[in-house]
């Protein structure tokens, strides 16, 4: 077979030879494939517009198939592990002309592979390297770890070396009110401020942080609200009916404009050095009013964290994505037309083959497109630095007070009366059964 393929190989070369001194102002380009033999296959219909060249044999289908709720960049953790001195190195595969950059000690000695990979994603995106850093605008990216993978952590620890070797001087934190304590805890606890004045001093050398935490407080709400009111008295819609004059104070308006403008300047335009937005899967609708203000701060460095990066809504996706890096998959629209209609239409149940097709290659083209800046990564990274799942079941009796409320519930309301809601007696038995302070 192969000697067959050579002569042909030769047969065709010789007439390629021929046709290129025949009509040397043609270009003919040639690809030649030694040992598979490529077959194009098209169906009957017209509007088909996914031929296939090659089917891929069974090695790449489950090479692609591994593992795909982790993928991205520096998902290997094989080579995401201190060196022998116990140092994190940040930067691999730096220019020769560029420094190392390494972790903090104390947060070196405590990382686990799979956040060192993330650390790492967040500098190759983000900052690239240390000499564009200052001749490039930057670009966004997005770290979807699922819920318990700390992703806290790893921000706090690429926040560190970001302000730390880079000419940044702010960062933007954005996260859920419920939330914020917890981020400047973490902050507290692997970058403190005074190094002695920790608990992982007696564990080794503690590096501090070099930048002051500032939380916004509910003064700046109590501010815009002046702001609005200063403005709708600036002009006027209609005046319904004649109402006292009041008296303005037109310093004070004048503090509050520098102040809103100074706010605006820090915030929006040019904004800060680096954005991060915590459970980014909440940037859902672009016509929202969360996203249109996130999308006005001028800083194109940006960070998503979410643990939900793709449900069963592409276009919740195409957002997050818009916002870490804007028209990289087009609008809204262009979207629909070249990935959700497609992959929809071949997940129906009356879906033809073709559809199905067509449907596994624009979520492989998706994929390949987003490779390069969304790192995602699941619980299964877990596996092997926890401990085995062991579970005991304990079967306790009741105590007699315990039996004679059962007893006196189940014969005396749920037999006599008709119960409307029967999940509501099975709670009432279970707090029954667990203590009877919960009654």
């Amino acid at each position: 077979m192969l000697h067959n393929n050579l002569s042909l190989l030769l047969l065709f070369s010789c007439a390629l030879i021929y046709s290129f001194l025949r009509f040397p102002c043609f270009m003919i380009a040639l690809f030649v494939f030694f040992y598979d033999v490529v077959t194009i296959s098209s169906s009957s219909s017209e509007d088909d517009d996914c031929i296939l060249l090659s089917e891929p044999s069974a090695g790449e289908e489950s090479e692609i198939e591994e593992d795909p709720s982790n993928s991205g960049m520096h998902t290997n953790d094989l080579y995401n592990v201190p060196d022998e001195q116990g140092r994190v190195l940040v930067n691999v595969g730096h220019p020769p002309n560029e420094p190392d950059v390494f972790l903090a000690p104390q947060i070196g000695r405590v990382i686990k592979p799979h956040q060192i990979g993330g650390v790492r994603f967040l500098f190759d995106n983000v900052v690239e390297s240390l000499d564009r850093f200052s001749t490039s605008t930057g670009f966004g990216c997005i770290l979807a770890h699922s819920m318990g993978l700390g992703k806290t952590l790893q921000v706090v620890s690429f926040c560190d070396v970001f302000l730390r070797h880079t000419d940044a001087r702010t960062v933007l934190c954005i996260m859920p009110i419920n939330t914020l304590q917890n981020w400047v805890a973490e902050f507290n606890i692997w970058l403190p401020s005074d190094p002695y004045a920790t608990p992982l001093a007696s564990h080794g050398e503690v590096r501090p942080r070099n930048f002051p935490l500032h939380v916004l407080n509910d003064s700046h709400k109590s501010l815009g609200a002046r702001s609005k009111l200063s403005l709708r008295r600036s002009h006027p819609k209609k005046k319904k009916r004649k109402r006292p004059s009041e008296v303005i104070d037109i310093e004070e308006d004048d503090r509050n404009k520098a102040l809103l403008d100074a706010m605006h300047a820090a915030l929006v335009r040019p904004g800060p050095d680096l954005v991060i937005c915590d459970e980014g899967h909440r940037i859902k609708n672009s016509h929202a009013s969360i996203s249109q203000a996130l999308k006005n701060i001028r800083s194109k460095r940006r960070v998503v964290l979410t643990g939900y990066p793709l449900q069963n809504n592409l276009l919740e996706y195409w957002c997050m994505v818009d916002f870490v890096r804007p028209n990289y998959l087009g609008t809204k629209t262009e979207f629909c037309n070249m990935f959700e209609r497609p992959i929809q239409n071949g997940q129906c149940i009356d879906s033809t083959p073709q559809d199905i097709r067509l449907m596994r290659y624009r979520a492989h083209v998706l994929h390949s497109l987003l490779e390069g800046f969304v790192q995602r990564r699941s619980h299964s990274v877990l596996q092997m630095s926890l401990p085995q799942k062991e579970e005991y079941v304990l079967l306790l009796r009741m105590t007699k007070f315990q039996r004679q409320l059962y007893d006196t519930f189940m014969n005396e309301v749920v037999r006599t009366k008709a119960v409307p809601n029967p999940l509501k007696a099975f709670a009432v038995c279970c707090k029954v059964s667990k203590d009877k302070r919960l009654l």
